[in-house]
């Protein structure tokens, strides 16, 4: 049985995708059209439009062709947008490309699709597009800011574009306007060939039942280079008429704020936030009463957070249901009249569904389970130079086989009860097992292996891999050994050793064995757990077995640009609930390691912690004080047992302490300091080096100041405890000597933030100590002899990834070439032996 829309049919105009926001600019002209959530920088429609022009003519006048392939790679942004509909409005094909995909993924999306272009930010390009492009053939590459080598930046396409007077190319419905890439319903990356025409009816059908208005203002928390994003939240806010506000990143915190600030009054989101905006406490700080609709797609909502959301935010929760294989959506439910938190949504206008017996193609009664199956005038044209690929998905009626197992209710709403496709939604990420099985194969001690979705409270699913070893072999390092090879989302969480894979007489893996193992072993306990199972990190770090919960181990998507050098290893981070330390923590977590944040708000703690698991790293906060020993030594058990053993020591918490001289400072506040800038360290080392030292690896980054070095009177115990914490470093490394454990001082450089922070925001001193070095800070800072947060974290990272070894025992500084000292690590090595001979005990 057919079951169509409950809304007319549409007759979709013939235009191209770039019509959706240029046929705007006229009509809406000074009406904002995107707003930077971050800097509140803010173009028009009219001004927007003339950008889009500029840059497109710019793109023709660099030699992009109509029908030439164009990678655009980028977190959400105005420049984004500007991009997106220049290549659009150029006649170019746009293969959007996750910025989190390691280099070798991006690597393989470029060759595949065939790209000649690239488009990206200049992080992204330094990180690893660069090089991607490099080995792929790309012809040119553009960077959306100030370029270095060989990336033209942005300013150079505006110029370019002011001397190009050639007209935009003719664009027929029919040409490909976009290539993303899906797993589809099984197996690895593909490009969804989608035409103009497709896209633009994706775009018209979702505004029947999404009724975006021209007064809203539309809140892109969700990635636009995800088809979900690109067309329900970009560009149906701009074929409204609508203002888009964009967010780089999500973080709990700045979608609140964005929301409160910008009124949005609509947005689409994942499970996973509609859960933070449920029960997270810091919601209540925020005025939210502007958010009229909520849409979230990519999994489905439980009944039950559904309606706690509903409650809590007083605005319409509703989902959605799609597919890139489907332009975005195809079910939406609409914004007014019936909102069932059991089903999901009905079929857009001119959307036919079937729901089938996936072994027969036979339609099944109303209520019953079956395959569910879409036809639309926004269905795919098919995969690119995959005729099987398209052929098991897109059958010769038209129907696009969707792989998940659903409901259907008389009136034609839909449920998703189960998934018959084999990928694993990941926090509304889709993870491919193919993909997974294919890179543990290849390590040597894997003799066979298969990959499954394990439930998980807040992702949804999380990868679980099931192995069968060699002789002579073990796990220990394999998650590790994945994640180097992975993007952070699609990292394997969970491990069981195995004797055998199940699979059929034909040697297909039999997935649903395994999934009903594992739901029933999700049954009989709280949490997941078993004396079988590796969580995460832990099997890198030699732990052998232990349990994990899907809380302390869940994550997203990393920051762009970052590199996964730190895969694998556990951080404990002190003082990381804001400032430095935070920064820090969510540097390393953004490089792979798995980062205990160690401070003493617990609500600082929540917030840091989400914005890394939001962003793809694995995070836990541990409330302790770092002055309290026992609170110290409870922090490293709880660490070392739900993350793993500590690899990774930064002992970052400080304060300032008491200023004036000496002699009229507060004697208890002076030892207060010295206890919590230096005996602190003491404590830290003493309870998580002994672990290290069993392992035979390990790195210390004892975070210290330029104080500890010159002279800086008034802030004495600050100074002596820095200096104490240079000295205690020197000593620690000879003492280390032999065990595999570097320990190094680090001064990473005048920040402004921190212990600067005061006198940045011009607080008012109490005292004409506090207020001569205030004055101190705030002449050196704009002088230009402080440091950018960004370098100083990037510059530890190395230090922590092993790039100053040969250094061990020194003082380090922000300032200092790691890799010229690394040209002179030989005489660094003798001068450090002189040293030891000259403080070893002679016999």
């Amino acid at each position: 049985m057919i079951i169509r829309s409950p809304f007319p049919d549409i007759k979709v105009p013939e235009v191209p995708l770039a019509e959706i926001l240029l046929g705007r600019a006229d009509e809406r002209g000074d009406a904002p059209a995107v707003i930077d959530g971050l800097t509140g920088r803010t173009l028009t429609y009219r001004e927007l439009a003339a950008e889009v022009r500029l840059v497109a003519a710019g793109l023709l006048a660099q030699g992009v062709a109509k029908g030439d392939v164009l990678a655009l790679s980028s977190p959400n942004s105005p420049e984004f947008v500007t991009a997106y509909f220049a290549a659009a409005a150029a006649g170019a094909v746009i293969t959007t490309m996750n910025p989190l995909l390691t280099g070798a993924e991006m690597a393989a999306q470029l060759a595949d699709s065939g790209a000649r272009w690239l488009v990206t930010t200049p992080e992204v390009f330094a990180g690893k597009a660069g090089e991607a492009a490099a080995v792929t053939g790309v012809e040119q590459s553009f960077v959306l800011g100030a370029a270095e080598g060989a990336a033209v930046p942005l300013s150079a396409l505006r110029a370019a574009g002011r001397g190009h007077d050639a007209p935009l190319p003719e664009i027929a419905p029919d040409d490909l306007a976009l290539l993303p890439y899906s797993s589809g319903t099984s197996g690895r990356p593909k490009g969804v060939m989608l035409t103009h025409r497709q896209m633009v009816s994706g775009i018209h059908q979702s505004h029947v039942p999404h009724a975006v208005r021209e007064d809203d203002v539309v809140g892109a928390v969700l990635p636009l280079f995800h088809i979900f994003g690109m067309q329900v939240t970009m560009n149906l806010a701009f074929h409204a008429g609508a203002t888009l506000v964009t967010l780089p990143r999500y973080t709990l915190e700045g979608f609140l704020s964005a929301v409160a600030t910008y009124r949005v009054t609509r947005t689409e989101l994942v499970p996973p936030i509609v859960l933070a905006l449920a029960k997270r406490p810091e919601v209540d700080a925020y005025d939210l009463s502007s958010l009229r609709v909520i849409t979230s797609g990519a999994a489905p909502l439980g009944p039950d957070l559904f309606q706690a959301a509903a409650k809590r935010l007083g605005c319409r929760i509703k989902q959605g249901y799609g597919m890139t294989e489907l332009s975005g959506a195809s079910h939406l439910a609409p914004d007014t009249g019936r909102n069932d938190p059991e089903f999901i949504a009905p079929g857009m206008p001119s959307v036919e569904s079937r729901v089938v017996d996936a072994a027969t193609g036979r339609d099944v009664p109303v209520g019953e389970r079956g395959e569910l199956l879409v036809r639309g005038p926004n269905a795919m044209s098919g995969y690119r130079n995959n005729p099987q690929a398209t052929e098991d998905t897109l059958d010769a009626d038209g129907w696009v086989h969707t792989g998940d197992i659903a409901i259907a209710d008389e009136h034609g709403w839909i449920r998703v009860v189960d998934r018959l496709k084999e990928l694993i939604k990941y926090k509304g990420y889709q993870v491919a097992p193919a993909e997974l099985e294919d890179i543990l194969v290849t390590h040597p001690g894997v003799a066979d292996c298969a990959v499954i979705g394990s439930p998980d409270p807040e992702a949804g699913e999380v990868p679980k891999a099931f192995v069968v070893l060699r002789p002579g072999h073990s796990a220990q390092g394999l998650l590790g050994w994945v994640a180097e090879r992975v993007a952070p989302y699609q990292r394997i969480r969970l491990l069981d050793v195995v004797d055998e894979i199940p699979k059929s007489a034909s040697g297909k893996i039999l997935r649903r064995v395994l999934v009903n193992a594992e739901r029933e072993r999700i049954a009989n306990s709280d949490a997941h757990s078993g004396a079988s199972t590796v969580a995460d990190s832990d099997a890198n770090s030699g732990a052998g077995t232990s349990a994990s919960t899907g809380a302390s181990t869940a994550a997203v998507a990393l920051a762009a640009g970052a590199e996964p050098r730190l895969a694998g290893q556990v951080a404990f981070v002190t003082g990381a609930s804001r400032g430095l330390g935070r920064l820090i923590a969510h540097r390393f977590a953004g490089s792979g390691a798995a980062v205990a944040f160690v401070a003493r708000s617990a609500d600082a703690l929540a917030e840091a912690v989400a914005e890394v698991t939001a962003e793809g790293g694995t995070a836990l906060a541990v409330r302790a004080d770092i002055d309290d020993r026992a609170a110290m030594a409870a922090a490293v058990r709880q660490v070392t047992e739900e993350l793993g053993p500590i690899d990774i020591l930064v002992n970052n918490a400080g304060m300032t302490g008491p200023m004036g001289p000496l002699w009229e400072v507060d004697a208890d506040a002076w030892w207060e300091s010295m206890r919590v800038n230096l005996f602190s360290m003491v404590t830290a080392v003493q309870l998580v080096v002994p672990g290290m030292i069993a392992r035979g690896r390990g790195r210390i980054l004892n975070i210290t100041t330029v104080a500890g070095v010159f002279r800086w009177p008034l802030v004495t115990s600050y100074a002596v405890s820095k200096g104490a914490m240079i000295k205690l470093t020197e000593n620690l490394s000879v003492e280390l000597r032999g065990t595999g454990v570097r320990v190094f001082s680090i001064h990473p450089g005048l920040l402004p933030l921190g212990l600067s922070e005061p006198a940045m925001n011009h607080q008012e001193p109490e005292s004409s100590a506090q207020a001569s070095v205030f004055d101190w800070i705030r002449r050196s800072l704009a002088s230009g002899e402080g440091v950018e947060p960004d370098v100083a974290t990037e510059f530890l990272l190395r230090v922590a990834a092993g790039d100053a070894d040969h250094m061990t025992g020194r003082h380090l500084s922000v300032h200092d070439d790691l890799d010229e000292l690394a040209a002179h690590a030989e005489e660094i090595r003798k001068q450090d032996l002189y040293m030891v001979r000259r403080r070893e005990p002679r016999g």
